[in-house]
């Protein structure tokens, strides 16, 4: 209590705000590699929903398989197995795609602010 109390009065802030604090109030350089790890994530799991169901459709189009039929004949289990696929590609496609961007913003923010600050 007594570190945040201390980079409060630092940054003259005598109301506590979370969206106040600054990754920039951590002061070894192991605290900001982990915090920026765990937002990362955060953002990634978060944004993975999303970022999952565009993957997946557009992963289920582009390999979808077309076929040249006769008749067209519905299939429930059919349905849900390409319904299912869908999901667990775009999750995973999500969570990667939600991650690597996370960490590139990131990455760009963290030089920006290191360029800024001299």
């Amino acid at each position: 209590m007594t570190w945040l109390a201390t980079r409060m009065m630092q940054e003259s802030q005598t109301l506590f705000l979370i969206e106040k604090i600054q990754v920039t109030w951590l002061e070894r350089k192991g605290e900001r590699i982990g915090y920026r790890i765990l937002s990362a994530l955060t953002s990634g799991l978060i944004f993975s929903p999303i970022l999952g169901r565009i993957f997946g459709l557009i992963g289920g189009l582009i390999g979808g398989e077309i076929k040249t039929i006769e008749s067209l004949k519905w299939s429930s289990q059919e349905f849900k197995k390409s319904i299912k696929q869908g999901r667990i590609f775009g999750l995973i496609g999500g969570l990667i795609f939600g991650l690597i961007g996370e960490l590139i913003g990131e990455l760009i923010f963290g030089l920006s602010y290191t360029i800024i600050q001299g």
